[in-house]
């Protein structure tokens, strides 16, 4: 099957695991950083967020977002990372899903700092990364390749500490199935513009996972201190 580039293709179990950390955002307004398609959008107004702003460089995934999601809670801005275009104080919550590790390497306490400032005082933060692990890295053909970089709990509650955050959750989540079906896409979508084989079975299996304790994905959440 051609590989398609919509929400309902493109959702799988380390979304919903996303999306389910950060299910305390009700009534806040939320800046989604790196939003793609708009896939956390569609279902974050879901939980009952006051509105909603969704920040992608790549234009395409920004217009293909504002066709998948009602604008009655949402916005979508085409800006990028290392340069956020908003207001000291804008957001109640600021998620960073699989962002980090895509910023130029050494910019990460730069963005935080910037992060920091777009919130109010007591606003969330809220990540998800890839775990940096001995076994995990080796299995990520992008590591290998181009040095797509993998985070410690460690490493991001000291760059939270230092950049005025809190650190007050962090959990784990997906396993191999996880891992393998990232290998997969790599494969099939770069060199054949397909689906990954047994998609269905693959997705079953890493929904799985993510319900129970997991290893590939580090999720962790944080309030602004000052």
């Amino acid at each position: 099957m051609k590989y398609r580039e919509d929400i309902e293709s493109r959702f799988t179990a380390r979304h919903k695991a996303c999306i389910e950390f950060s299910s305390d955002v009700k009534d806040l307004v939320v800046l989604d950083v790196g939003c793609g398609i708009g896939l956390y959008e569609k279902f974050i107004v879901e939980k009952g967020c006051r509105f909603i702003v969704g920040m992608d460089l790549n234009r395409f995934a920004v217009r293909k977002a504002k066709k998948g999601v009602p604008p009655e809670k949402c916005e979508f801005v085409c800006a990028s990372a290392t340069a956020l275009p908003f207001k000291p104080n804008s957001f109640g919550a600021i998620a960073l899903f699989d962002v980090l590790e895509h910023l130029p390497a050494g910019s990460e306490f730069s963005f935080f700092s910037k992060v920091n400032r777009l919130l109010e005082v007591n606003g969330l933060l809220i990540i998800s990364v890839p775990n940096s692990n001995p076994v995990l890295n080796l299995l990520d053909p992008a590591y290998l390749l181009i040095g797509h970089r993998h985070y410690a709990s460690a490493r991001i509650s000291s760059l939270a500490k230092e950049t005025g955050f809190k650190v007050f959750q962090v959990e784990y989540g997906g396993g191999f199935t996880e891992v393998l079906s990232i290998v997969l896409l790599y494969f099939f979508k770069h060199l054949f513009d397909m689906e990954i084989p047994f998609k269905s079975s693959i997705e079953y299996m890493r929904n799985k996972e993510y319900q129970g304790k997991g290893f590939a994905t580090l999720f962790v959440k944080a309030v602004k201190e000052n």
